[in-house]
C-alpha cells in the first residue's frame, strides 16, 4: 500500500471481523456501566464487559444486517452483530466512516432472514486512504458529526421551551 495513494483493497487487509456474543436479558441493568449493541445500535445496558477498545458494529441479521454503528466506549456486542477492529496503522474513527459508505447489506446470504458474514465482509473490495488522510478525513467527518448531535439536542432542548410556552400560555 502507497504512502500517499488510495490502493483498492479487501476489508480483511484494513479490520479483523469477528461476530458479538450472546448476552442473556437478565444481565441488563438501566444502570449498567457498558452500552449493549445488536444489529440496529445500542439495545441496553450492562455490567458486563465484551470490549474494552473502540470499534465498529455491523449488524449481521435480520433487517437491520449491514447497518455501521460506531462504538467510541468499552461495550458488549450481541452475537446479532459483527464486531469490525481497526488492522494497525488504520485509525477506528476513519473505519467507522469507511464502512458506512458501502453498502454492507448487499453482502448478506439469505433473504427471508438475511445474514451478513464475516466471509462476506472479508472480500469486499473498497479504496483505502493513507494514514494522514485518514486521520484528516475522521477529523472533518467527525466534526461534522458533533455538530449534527448538538443541533439536535438544541432542537429537542427548543420543541421542549415551545411545549411548556404553548401549554403556560393556552392550557393553563
Amino acid at each position: 500500500m502507497g504512502a500517499s495513494r488510495y490502493d483498492e483493497v479487501a476489508l480483511s487487509e484494513i479490520a479483523d471481523f469477528r461476530n458479538g456474543k450472546g448476552l442473556s436479558p437478565d444481565r441488563y441493568t438501566a444502570a449498567g456501566k457498558y452500552p449493549v449493541f445488536g444489529s440496529n445500535g445500542q439495545i441496553a445496558r450492562t455490567n458486563e464487559l465484551l470490549n474494552e477498545d473502540w470499534i465498529v458494529v455491523i449488524g449481521r441479521v435480520g433487517a437491520y444486517c449491514g447497518a455501521v454503528h460506531r462504538v467510541f466506549e468499552p461495550s458488549w456486542v450481541t452475537d446479532n452483530a459483527i464486531v469490525a477492529r481497526p488492522k494497525p496503522g488504520v485509525d477506528v474513527r476513519y473505519l467507522y466512516y469507511r464502512l458506512s459508505t458501502l453498502n454492507l447489506r448487499a453482502t448478506a446470504i439469505g433473504s427471508a432472514q438475511p445474514l451478513v458474514t464475516q466471509g462476506g465482509l472479508n472480500v469486499v473490495r473498497a479504496y483505502h486512504a493513507p494514514p494522514v488522510a485518514q486521520r484528516a478525513i475522521a477529523h472533518i467527518l467527525g466534526t461534522l458529526d458533533d455538530k449534527i448531535e448538538l443541533n439536535r439536542r438544541m432542537n429537542e432542548t427548543l420543541e421542549a421551551m415551545a411545549r411548556a410556552l404553548f401549554t403556560s400560555w393556552f392550557v393553563d
